[in-house]
């Protein structure tokens, strides 16, 4: 026999052995139903939760973040039942009666609502495990649609990250309250925290994120000095990220 005529044999050989083997693994791969085909074990809640008239028409706007607490309670940050500007609505003028943070039970019960008149364009949220609340201002600028944006004390809100307890109360605030330099600030836009014992970290929208690992006390809103460690993509360094108190 020829070495052609061999070779020959040994290609349909294999080609054959191939085939076969592609078939036994089709045989063999599992057969997964589609997500459509599988149970949903979730059911939509008619009229979850309860929103009290006064608080616009039991209305909701931009909401921004839901948790359920340890304690089954759910806490939900949103924009003050607003919805303008579109994709970023302001809490500015809005009042007390469309306060942004609620606190429900779980069968959608209104128990707690608070920070009104704190926020220009609230963001992140998160609970740590003792029950504070961590809160975030994205705004950068003095006046949101023709509005100043400053609290009753004159101060320009906004770039900040603040540590609340379950009342309202200030315990903590992280970065200068609308601070705009990009070489000295130490949020731009905050967008999201995470709270650990002793730490907290929170992410904004430029390559930084601020880690605090001093608990840091307040007066009146202006934070006492706090070590603030600021991580970049080119250096680690401490900075102060607090103003003195008076």
């Amino acid at each position: 026999m020829s070495n052609a005529a061999r070779w020959g044999r040994v290609f349909v050989a294999g080609m054959f052995l191939v085939a076969n083997l592609a078939t036994a693994g089709r045989a063999q791969s599992p057969q997964y139903p589609k997500p459509t085909e599988l149970p949903n074990p979730y059911r939509l809640v008619e009229g979850w939760p309860t929103l009290p008239e006064s608080m616009n028409g039991g209305r909701w706007g931009e909401v921004i973040r839901v948790h359920v607490h340890s304690d089954g309670n759910i806490w939900v940050f949103h924009r003050c039942f607003n919805t303008v500007p579109p994709g970023i609505a302001t809490c500015l003028g809005r009042g007390d009666a469309n306060p942004p943070i609620l606190q429900f039970d779980p069968s959608g019960k209104l128990l707690k609502s608070l920070g009104g008149g704190m926020f220009a364009n609230p963001h992140g949220f998160t609970v740590d495990n003792e029950g504070n609340l961590w809160v975030s201002d994205v705004n950068d600028r003095e006046t949101i649609l023709g509005l100043p944006a400053r609290n009753a004390a004159g101060v320009v809100l906004g770039q900040e990250v603040l540590k609340l307890d379950q009342n309202g109360k200030v315990l903590m605030m992280l970065g200068r309250p609308a601070w705009r330099s990009r070489q000295m600030a130490i949020f731009l836009f905050p967008m999201a925290m995470a709270a650990m014992p002793r730490t907290a970290l929170a992410s904004s929208n430029s390559p930084r994120m601020a880690a605090s690992s001093r608990p840091g006390v307040t007066k009146g809103r202006r934070p006492a000095i706090s070590m603030t460690r600021t991580i970049s993509s080119l250096a680690v360094r401490s900075v102060a990220s607090m103003l003195p108190i008076a």
